[in-house]
C-alpha cells in the first residue's frame, strides 16, 4: 500500500498520510483542543490512538498509526511521564524503548532513574540496568532544572514539532 495516498484508485483523490498523521499527532500535543477531543470521543473514546483497532468502519485516522508509532518520542524533563519500559523515549535514530533482559516492575517511569538532590541521571543505577549503548542515550539526554512536565516530541525534527517536510524525508529515505 502507497504511504503517500489513502485511495486503491490512481484516478481519485485521495487523503494525504502525512496530514492525517499530522491530526493524529494533535491527540498527543494538544489533548484539550476541540479537533483531538472529537476524534477520540468517536474512534477511540477509551484508549489512546495508537492502541486503536480498525474496526467494521475503519478511521482514515488510524491509517496513520505506524507512521506517528514510529516518529514520537518522550522529551524528559521531570520523569514523571513516560513509562521506562515501554514508551519511546531513548534519543538516537535507533530503537527508542529500553531494550533490557529484566524488567523490574516496581521501577515504571524516569524519575526512578534521576537522583533528586543534584536533578541528574543516577549513573550507578542505569549501568546496572542497561548497556553501555542505551546508558550512554540515556546520559546524552539533559534535564532541565525545572519541574516540567515531560513531551511527546516528533523526533525527526529538532524543535520536536511534527511537519509535513520531515514524513516526506523520512518516507523517501525509507524507499532508498
Amino acid at each position: 500500500m502507497n504511504k503517500f495516498w489513502w485511495s486503491n484508485n490512481k484516478s481519485a483523490k485521495g487523503i494525504h498520510w502525512t496530514l492525517l498523521a499530522k491530526t493524529s499527532l494533535a491527540s498527543f500535543s494538544q489533548p484539550n483542543c476541540l479537533l483531538p477531543k472529537v476524534l477520540k470521543a468517536r474512534y477511540y473514546p477509551f484508549i489512546d490512538i495508537l492502541s486503536a483497532k480498525f474496526g467494521s468502519y475503519p478511521s482514515f485516522i488510524c491509517s496513520a498509526q505506524d507512521l506517528i508509532a514510529e516518529g514520537i518520542i518522550w522529551h524528559i524533563n521531570s520523569g514523571a511521564c513516560a513509562n521506562m519500559w515501554n514508551d519511546p523515549w531513548l534519543p538516537g535514530p535507533r530503537n527508542s524503548r529500553l531494550s533490557v533482559q529484566n524488567i523490574n516492575p516496581s521501577w515504571t517511569t524516569m524519575n526512578q532513574l534521576i537522583d533528586a538532590d543534584t536533578n541528574t541521571w543516577n549513573k550507578e543505577l542505569i549501568s546496572r540496568i542497561v548497556d553501555d549503548d542505551q546508558a550512554n542515550r540515556i546520559f546524552s539526554i539533559s534535564l532541565s532544572g525545572s519541574r516540567s512536565v515531560d513531551l511527546l516530541v516528533w523526533k525527526y525534527e529538532a524543535t520536536g514539532e511534527y511537519s509535513v517536510k520531515s514524513v516526506y524525508r523520512v518516507l523517501v529515505t525509507e524507499q532508498l
